[in-house]
């Protein structure tokens, strides 16, 4: 098999941890790195799940992670407020997005991200998900 997709998840709210699950079962990537506020839950979900790759990050140290050479791309499942930052933050760093919705409050900041992505030739898909 090829080398696999490396990836870091943001963000282990409800539909962060709908992520991770897909994660796990996806034989093509790799999840590198958990960036999360609550490091000791971060800890947890990659104890309980035996991933001895992953690694648990504080959200202040996003940045430096993301730009590591390993990670591809990043699946960003944090509070909104924090969107925009971390989307910037990853095209920045020549990676692919998929961004829970709302990407931003402010139109002018998602078509400037969108925009950075066209530039960089990079995916960036902001997500719509619905349950009923």
């Amino acid at each position: 098999m090829a080398k696999k997709i490396g990836l870091i998840l943001c963000g282990l709210g409800r539909m962060g941890m709908i992520h991770f699950s897909n994660i796990l079962k996806n034989r093509t990537v790799e999840l590198l790195y958990i960036i999360e506020m609550d490091l000791q839950k971060a800890q947890k979900v990659i104890s309980d799940h035996g991933l001895t790759t992953t690694e648990a990050v504080h959200v202040d140290n996003a940045k430096e992670t993301i730009n590591k050479e390993r990670v591809n791309g990043v699946i960003i499942a944090t509070p909104t407020d924090t969107h925009e930052k971390l989307v910037l933050q990853t095209l920045e760093a020549g990676k692919h997005v998929l961004c829970e919705k709302p990407l931003s409050f402010e139109f002018d900041a998602v078509v400037k991200c969108y925009k950075i992505a066209e530039a960089k030739s990079l995916v960036l898909l902001c997500a719509f998900n619905r349950y009923l």
